[in-house]
């Protein structure tokens, strides 16, 4: 973990609904939205940001947010969230509460996640991170989920499952437990569950 409020201040972050970011830079947000380039191999995560976000909120398919330095006038990241369920198992369930009756646990899904590639910016995936922490903190206080679940995109990142480690995300072992091999057998492409107790984060 870093100090949040520190490079909160350093980058001038403000974070912005994607419904509010569009009215406030409306003359601005072609411009905007264009000169964001991203630490991916896929061109998917800026696309979704230009032409997508704004239907998934119409739709309530997801809410994105957007990490907006306001002094330099620059996207510096964005995160969609959305209402999701995961299935565990047994022992999953019992790690997270025995106290929970049913399998499919109530979720709140990371759909997108990109930083800018910006060289004048550092850290801007773990700051993306932190404050999906904090804003969890409040969301628990509104709506009901236990766990804060990721597909982990390794086409976008093939080192993306590492960085979600270190965070404390485990894998979905009702997914991708292989019970003829007794392992996990985890894929090296396209997108992995992860998720996150959400009772554990500090």
């Amino acid at each position: 973990m870093i100090d949040l409020e520190k490079y909160v201040k350093l980058y001038n972050i403000k974070v912005f609904n994607f419904g509010d970011f569009t009215k406030k830079y409306s003359k601005k947000l072609n411009k905007l939205l264009s000169e964001f380039d991203c630490n991916t191999n896929v061109d998917e995560y800026k696309h979704f940001l230009i032409e997508n976000a704004c239907t998934f909120s119409k739709l309530d398919l997801a809410v994105t947010y957007v990490l907006f330095d306001t002094k330099e006038e620059v996207v510096l990241s964005y995160f969609t969230l959305s209402a999701s369920t995961i299935e565990v198992t047994n022992s999953e369930k019992k790690k997270i509460s025995p106290d929970i009756p049913f399998s499919n646990i109530p979720a709140l899904l990371i759909g997108k996640l990109a930083a800018s590639n910006n060289k004048n910016y550092e850290k801007l995936g773990t700051i993306t991170i932190q404050i999906i922490f904090a804003l969890i903190e409040e969301l628990k206080e509104e709506i009901g989920f236990r766990v804060l679940s990721v597909d982990a995109d390794l086409d976008a990142s093939p080192t993306i499952m590492e960085f979600y480690k270190k965070f404390g995300f485990i894998y979905n072992r009702k997914k991708y437990f292989d019970s003829n091999k007794n392992e996990l057998n985890i894929s090296d492409s396209g997108t992995i569950t992860m998720y996150l107790d959400v009772e554990k984060i500090v």
